[in-house]
Protein backbone atom coordinates (compact mmCIF):
# COMPACT_ATOMS: atom_id res chain seq x y z
CA UNK A 1 0.00 0.00 0.00
CA UNK A 2 1.05 3.43 -0.94
CA UNK A 3 0.27 6.35 1.07
CA UNK A 4 -0.59 9.60 -0.74
CA UNK A 5 -1.03 12.97 0.39
CA UNK A 6 -4.13 15.09 -0.82
CA UNK A 7 -4.53 18.49 -0.20
CA UNK A 8 -7.24 20.65 -1.15
CA UNK A 9 -7.18 24.46 -1.30
CA UNK A 10 -9.99 27.44 -2.16
CA UNK A 11 -9.08 30.27 -3.90
CA UNK A 12 -8.96 34.27 -2.79
CA UNK A 13 -10.39 37.25 -3.75
CA UNK A 14 -8.04 40.78 -3.42
CA UNK A 15 -10.10 43.52 -2.13
CA UNK A 16 -6.59 45.73 -3.23
CA UNK A 17 -3.25 46.89 -1.63
CA UNK A 18 -2.42 49.33 1.20
CA UNK A 19 0.05 50.83 -0.61
CA UNK A 20 2.16 50.17 -3.61
CA UNK A 21 5.52 50.22 -1.61
CA UNK A 22 6.68 47.70 1.06
CA UNK A 23 5.15 46.67 3.38
CA UNK A 24 2.63 47.17 0.98
CA UNK A 25 -0.78 45.74 3.22
CA UNK A 26 -3.85 45.17 1.81
CA UNK A 27 -7.03 42.29 2.22
CA UNK A 28 -9.25 39.68 0.62
CA UNK A 29 -11.32 36.63 1.54
CA UNK A 30 -10.83 33.15 0.68
CA UNK A 31 -13.60 31.14 -1.33
CA UNK A 32 -14.29 27.93 -2.17
CA UNK A 33 -14.27 27.68 -5.90
CA UNK A 34 -12.23 27.43 -7.81
CA UNK A 35 -10.87 24.31 -6.11
CA UNK A 36 -6.71 23.44 -6.33
CA UNK A 37 -5.83 19.70 -5.61
CA UNK A 38 -2.61 18.16 -5.54
CA UNK A 39 -1.44 14.80 -4.75
CA UNK A 40 1.94 13.58 -3.56
CA UNK A 41 3.38 9.89 -2.79
CA UNK A 42 6.19 8.72 -2.53
CA UNK A 43 8.54 7.42 -5.75
CA UNK A 44 12.04 6.12 -7.10
CA UNK A 45 12.59 9.44 -8.28
CA UNK A 46 10.62 12.75 -9.15
CA UNK A 47 7.95 13.16 -11.14
CA UNK A 48 5.48 15.70 -12.49
CA UNK A 49 2.00 14.36 -13.75
CA UNK A 50 -1.30 16.07 -14.67
CA UNK A 51 -3.01 17.17 -17.50
CA UNK A 52 -0.29 18.10 -20.31
CA UNK A 53 -1.14 21.71 -19.96
CA UNK A 54 -1.05 21.72 -16.28
CA UNK A 55 2.06 20.07 -16.51
CA UNK A 56 3.56 22.26 -19.15
CA UNK A 57 2.49 25.80 -17.30
CA UNK A 58 3.51 24.74 -13.70
CA UNK A 59 6.53 22.96 -14.61
CA UNK A 60 9.23 24.81 -13.61
CA UNK A 61 7.35 26.27 -10.57
CA UNK A 62 6.72 22.74 -8.77
CA UNK A 63 10.30 21.76 -9.93
CA UNK A 64 11.91 25.00 -8.20
CA UNK A 65 9.89 24.23 -4.97
CA UNK A 66 11.05 20.56 -5.29
CA UNK A 67 14.50 22.11 -5.66
CA UNK A 68 14.57 23.98 -2.47
CA UNK A 69 12.76 21.37 -0.38
CA UNK A 70 15.90 19.05 -1.85
CA UNK A 71 18.06 21.95 -0.32
CA UNK A 72 16.78 21.59 3.11
CA UNK A 73 17.11 17.83 3.35
CA UNK A 74 20.73 16.75 4.78
CA UNK A 75 20.57 13.81 2.69
CA UNK A 76 19.90 15.40 -0.56
CA UNK A 77 20.75 18.24 -2.88
CA UNK A 78 19.74 20.63 -5.39
CA UNK A 79 20.54 18.47 -7.93
CA UNK A 80 18.82 15.43 -6.54
CA UNK A 81 14.62 16.31 -6.35
CA UNK A 82 12.98 14.73 -3.78
CA UNK A 83 11.46 10.73 -4.58
CA UNK A 84 8.21 11.57 -4.99
CA UNK A 85 5.46 12.06 -7.80
CA UNK A 86 3.26 15.24 -7.78
CA UNK A 87 0.25 14.85 -9.46
CA UNK A 88 -1.79 18.20 -9.99
CA UNK A 89 -5.57 16.88 -9.39
CA UNK A 90 -7.78 20.12 -10.31
CA UNK A 91 -5.45 23.78 -10.69
CA UNK A 92 -7.44 26.84 -10.80
CA UNK A 93 -6.75 29.14 -13.54
CA UNK A 94 -3.89 31.20 -13.33
CA UNK A 95 -3.56 35.00 -14.00
CA UNK A 96 -7.58 35.57 -13.00
CA UNK A 97 -6.80 37.43 -9.62
CA UNK A 98 -7.96 34.37 -7.58
CA UNK A 99 -4.50 34.10 -6.15
CA UNK A 100 -3.81 30.29 -8.25
CA UNK A 101 -0.20 30.66 -8.10
CA UNK A 102 0.12 31.26 -4.21
CA UNK A 103 -2.16 28.51 -3.45
CA UNK A 104 -0.83 25.88 -5.86
CA UNK A 105 2.80 26.28 -4.46
CA UNK A 106 1.71 26.44 -0.82
CA UNK A 107 -0.31 23.24 -1.60
CA UNK A 108 2.63 21.41 -3.64
CA UNK A 109 5.18 22.40 -1.18
CA UNK A 110 2.64 20.65 1.99
CA UNK A 111 2.22 17.92 0.33
CA UNK A 112 5.73 17.14 -0.43
CA UNK A 113 6.80 17.76 3.24
CA UNK A 114 4.19 15.81 4.49
CA UNK A 115 5.06 12.86 2.31
CA UNK A 116 8.78 12.68 2.99
CA UNK A 117 7.31 13.58 7.09
CA UNK A 118 10.09 16.35 6.81
CA UNK A 119 8.24 18.35 9.36
CA UNK A 120 4.72 18.11 10.92
CA UNK A 121 1.94 20.99 11.72
CA UNK A 122 2.68 20.68 15.52
CA UNK A 123 6.08 21.42 14.79
CA UNK A 124 7.22 24.94 15.91
CA UNK A 125 8.01 26.96 12.69
CA UNK A 126 6.14 24.56 10.00
CA UNK A 127 3.93 27.43 8.16
CA UNK A 128 7.08 29.38 8.50
CA UNK A 129 9.52 26.58 6.78
CA UNK A 130 6.52 25.91 3.95
CA UNK A 131 6.47 29.37 3.44
CA UNK A 132 9.93 29.86 2.83
CA UNK A 133 9.94 26.95 0.28
CA UNK A 134 6.99 28.21 -1.81
CA UNK A 135 8.42 31.28 -1.98
CA UNK A 136 4.92 33.28 -1.63
CA UNK A 137 4.31 36.16 -0.09
CA UNK A 138 6.99 39.02 -1.04
CA UNK A 139 4.38 41.68 -1.75
CA UNK A 140 0.79 40.25 -0.41
CA UNK A 141 0.27 37.85 2.70
CA UNK A 142 -3.81 37.66 2.18
CA UNK A 143 -3.23 33.92 0.06
CA UNK A 144 -0.50 33.14 1.79
CA UNK A 145 -2.71 33.39 5.55
CA UNK A 146 -6.11 32.14 3.66
CA UNK A 147 -4.33 28.72 2.53
CA UNK A 148 -3.42 28.50 6.44
CA UNK A 149 -6.83 29.83 8.22
CA UNK A 150 -9.12 30.81 5.40
CA UNK A 151 -11.78 33.93 6.24
CA UNK A 152 -11.76 37.38 5.60
CA UNK A 153 -7.92 38.56 6.04
CA UNK A 154 -6.10 41.69 6.62
CA UNK A 155 -2.24 42.36 6.84
CA UNK A 156 0.22 45.00 6.53
CA UNK A 157 -1.33 47.52 9.26
CA UNK A 158 1.92 49.05 10.35
CA UNK A 159 3.69 50.74 7.59
CA UNK A 160 7.14 50.61 9.38
CA UNK A 161 7.59 46.98 9.30
CA UNK A 162 9.93 45.01 7.67
CA UNK A 163 10.40 41.49 7.64
CA UNK A 164 9.69 38.41 5.14
CA UNK A 165 6.00 38.19 5.51
CA UNK A 166 3.45 41.10 7.13
CA UNK A 167 1.91 40.39 10.27
CA UNK A 168 -1.63 39.23 10.15
CA UNK A 169 -4.11 41.92 11.76
CA UNK A 170 -7.29 40.64 11.50
CA UNK A 171 -9.15 37.14 10.46
CA UNK A 172 -12.59 36.79 10.80
CA UNK A 173 -15.39 34.58 9.00
CA UNK A 174 -17.55 36.11 6.80
CA UNK A 175 -21.47 35.90 7.58
CA UNK A 176 -22.53 32.31 6.65
CA UNK A 177 -25.44 34.07 3.78
CA UNK A 178 -23.09 36.23 2.19
CA UNK A 179 -21.65 34.53 -1.09
CA UNK A 180 -20.06 36.72 -4.05
CA UNK A 181 -20.25 35.86 -8.39
CA UNK A 182 -16.65 36.48 -10.08
CA UNK A 183 -17.09 37.26 -13.67
CA UNK A 184 -14.14 35.25 -15.67
CA UNK A 185 -13.51 36.26 -19.35
CA UNK A 186 -14.75 33.60 -21.61
CA UNK A 187 -13.08 30.28 -21.99
CA UNK A 188 -11.12 28.66 -24.90
CA UNK A 189 -13.00 25.50 -25.81
CA UNK A 190 -9.66 23.90 -25.96
CA UNK A 191 -9.12 23.78 -22.49
CA UNK A 192 -7.08 21.57 -20.61
CA UNK A 193 -9.56 17.99 -19.02
CA UNK A 194 -8.55 18.43 -15.55
CA UNK A 195 -8.10 22.48 -15.54
CA UNK A 196 -10.95 23.23 -12.52
CA UNK A 197 -12.10 26.39 -14.65
CA UNK A 198 -10.18 26.11 -17.70
CA UNK A 199 -7.60 28.75 -19.31
CA UNK A 200 -7.75 32.69 -19.88
CA UNK A 201 -6.34 34.60 -22.51
CA UNK A 202 -2.75 35.92 -21.36
CA UNK A 203 -3.39 39.08 -22.78
CA UNK A 204 -6.20 40.14 -20.28
CA UNK A 205 -3.73 39.00 -17.74
CA UNK A 206 -0.72 40.43 -15.05
CA UNK A 207 1.98 38.59 -13.70
CA UNK A 208 5.65 38.14 -13.20
CA UNK A 209 8.05 40.19 -15.04
CA UNK A 210 5.28 42.41 -16.34
CA UNK A 211 3.65 42.49 -13.21
CA UNK A 212 7.36 43.69 -11.54
CA UNK A 213 7.57 46.30 -14.77
CA UNK A 214 4.33 47.87 -13.77
CA UNK A 215 5.60 48.40 -10.05
CA UNK A 216 8.64 50.02 -11.17
CA UNK A 217 6.60 52.48 -12.72
CA UNK A 218 4.58 53.48 -9.75
CA UNK A 219 5.40 56.68 -7.58
CA UNK A 220 6.68 55.92 -4.22
CA UNK A 221 3.94 57.28 -2.01
CA UNK A 222 1.89 56.82 0.87
CA UNK A 223 -0.67 59.58 0.41
CA UNK A 224 -3.15 56.98 0.16
CA UNK A 225 -2.65 54.35 3.40
CA UNK A 226 -4.30 56.19 5.68
CA UNK A 227 -7.47 56.86 3.79
CA UNK A 228 -7.20 53.48 2.51
CA UNK A 229 -6.86 52.32 6.41
CA UNK A 230 -9.72 54.39 7.34
CA UNK A 231 -11.72 52.34 5.02
CA UNK A 232 -10.67 49.02 5.92
CA UNK A 233 -10.56 49.24 9.64
CA UNK A 234 -13.66 51.74 10.40
CA UNK A 235 -16.02 50.60 7.69
CA UNK A 236 -15.27 47.30 5.91
CA UNK A 237 -14.22 45.11 9.58
CA UNK A 238 -16.89 46.69 11.98
CA UNK A 239 -19.20 45.97 9.10
CA UNK A 240 -18.30 42.52 9.10
CA UNK A 241 -18.78 42.23 12.41
CA UNK A 242 -21.83 43.05 12.81
CA UNK A 243 -22.94 41.63 9.71
CA UNK A 244 -24.09 45.06 8.17
CA UNK A 245 -23.90 43.77 4.63
CA UNK A 246 -24.77 46.82 3.11
CA UNK A 247 -22.14 48.65 5.08
CA UNK A 248 -19.60 45.99 3.76
CA UNK A 249 -20.66 46.03 0.43
CA UNK A 250 -20.27 49.53 -0.38
CA UNK A 251 -17.39 50.07 1.80
CA UNK A 252 -15.64 47.06 -0.40
CA UNK A 253 -16.62 49.03 -3.67
CA UNK A 254 -14.92 51.87 -2.38
CA UNK A 255 -11.88 50.96 -1.04
CA UNK A 256 -11.32 48.44 -4.22
CA UNK A 257 -11.70 51.83 -6.24
CA UNK A 258 -9.59 53.69 -3.51
CA UNK A 259 -6.95 51.29 -4.09
CA UNK A 260 -7.25 50.54 -7.69
CA UNK A 261 -6.28 54.47 -8.24
CA UNK A 262 -2.87 53.68 -6.73
CA UNK A 263 -2.35 51.81 -10.01
CA UNK A 264 -3.78 54.14 -12.50
CA UNK A 265 -0.75 55.21 -14.08
CA UNK A 266 0.16 51.86 -15.16
CA UNK A 267 -3.67 50.31 -15.79
CA UNK A 268 -5.11 53.50 -17.52
CA UNK A 269 -7.83 54.17 -14.44
CA UNK A 270 -8.99 52.67 -10.96
CA UNK A 271 -9.54 49.34 -13.32
CA UNK A 272 -7.47 47.62 -15.30
CA UNK A 273 -8.26 48.29 -18.93
CA UNK A 274 -11.35 49.56 -20.60
CA UNK A 275 -13.24 46.42 -20.43
CA UNK A 276 -12.93 45.37 -17.18
CA UNK A 277 -13.76 48.99 -15.83
CA UNK A 278 -17.10 48.77 -18.10
CA UNK A 279 -18.02 45.24 -16.64
CA UNK A 280 -17.76 47.10 -13.37
CA UNK A 281 -19.69 50.06 -13.98
CA UNK A 282 -22.42 48.13 -15.53
CA UNK A 283 -22.09 46.42 -12.70
CA UNK A 284 -22.77 49.32 -10.32
CA UNK A 285 -25.40 50.82 -12.53
CA UNK A 286 -27.48 47.78 -12.50
CA UNK A 287 -27.54 47.94 -8.73
CA UNK A 288 -24.91 45.15 -7.69
CA UNK A 289 -22.56 45.97 -4.51
CA UNK A 290 -19.59 45.36 -3.31
CA UNK A 291 -18.26 45.45 -6.72
CA UNK A 292 -14.80 45.23 -7.68
CA UNK A 293 -11.48 44.12 -9.57
CA UNK A 294 -10.00 41.44 -8.04
CA UNK A 295 -5.71 41.81 -7.50
CA UNK A 296 -4.56 42.84 -11.06
CA UNK A 297 -8.58 40.89 -13.38
CA UNK A 298 -9.46 39.99 -15.18
CA UNK A 299 -11.89 38.56 -12.40
CA UNK A 300 -14.48 40.79 -11.36
CA UNK A 301 -16.72 40.00 -8.36
CA UNK A 302 -19.88 41.57 -6.80
CA UNK A 303 -21.31 40.67 -3.57
CA UNK A 304 -25.02 39.40 -2.14
CA UNK A 305 -26.04 38.68 0.97
CA UNK A 306 -28.16 36.02 -0.09
CA UNK A 307 -27.45 32.90 -1.93
CA UNK A 308 -30.39 33.19 -3.76
CA UNK A 309 -30.00 36.21 -5.33
CA UNK A 310 -26.51 35.17 -6.56
CA UNK A 311 -28.21 32.36 -7.99
CA UNK A 312 -30.92 34.81 -9.76
CA UNK A 313 -28.21 36.82 -10.83
CA UNK A 314 -25.88 33.97 -12.21
CA UNK A 315 -29.24 32.80 -13.99
CA UNK A 316 -30.31 36.23 -15.74
CA UNK A 317 -26.38 37.47 -16.18
CA UNK A 318 -25.85 38.56 -19.79
CA UNK A 319 -23.44 40.81 -21.84
CA UNK A 320 -19.95 41.33 -21.68
CA UNK A 321 -17.89 37.56 -22.82
CA UNK A 322 -18.55 36.53 -18.94
CA UNK A 323 -19.38 34.01 -17.20
CA UNK A 324 -20.81 33.76 -13.69
CA UNK A 325 -18.98 32.56 -11.08
CA UNK A 326 -20.78 31.57 -7.70
CA UNK A 327 -18.48 31.22 -4.57
CA UNK A 328 -18.67 31.34 -0.74
CA UNK A 329 -16.49 32.20 1.50
CA UNK A 330 -14.16 29.15 2.97
CA UNK A 331 -14.15 30.30 6.58
CA UNK A 332 -11.41 27.14 6.98
CA UNK A 333 -7.70 26.80 5.72
CA UNK A 334 -6.88 24.31 3.18
CA UNK A 335 -7.32 20.07 4.14
CA UNK A 336 -4.61 17.54 4.22
CA UNK A 337 -5.82 14.46 4.00
CA UNK A 338 -4.01 10.84 3.96
CA UNK A 339 -5.33 7.69 2.17
CA UNK A 340 -3.83 4.59 0.80
CA UNK A 341 -3.74 3.26 -2.36
CA UNK A 342 -2.73 0.11 -4.38
CA UNK A 343 1.03 -0.08 -5.62
CA UNK A 344 0.95 -0.81 -9.70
Amino acid sequence: MIQVVRVTTGARLHFGLLDVAAPFGGCGVMVDHPETIVEVEPSDQFRLIGSPRDVERHADRVRAIAGRLASLEKSSTESRLPAVQVRLVQVAPPHTGLGSGTQLSLAVTEAIVRTLSMSSPEKEGFQERLIHAADRGLRSAVGTYGYFHGGFLAEGFDAKASGALNALDVRMPLPDEWCAVVLLPCLDEQQGATSAEGEIDDSVCVSGLQEQQKFDQLPATRIQRDVLRSILVDQIVPAIRTAEFGEFADAVTAYNRASGELFASVQGGAYNGPEITAVIEDLIESGQRGVGQSSWGPGVFAWFEKSDQAVAFCRDWSGHARRPLMVRPRTQGRSCKVHSRTSG
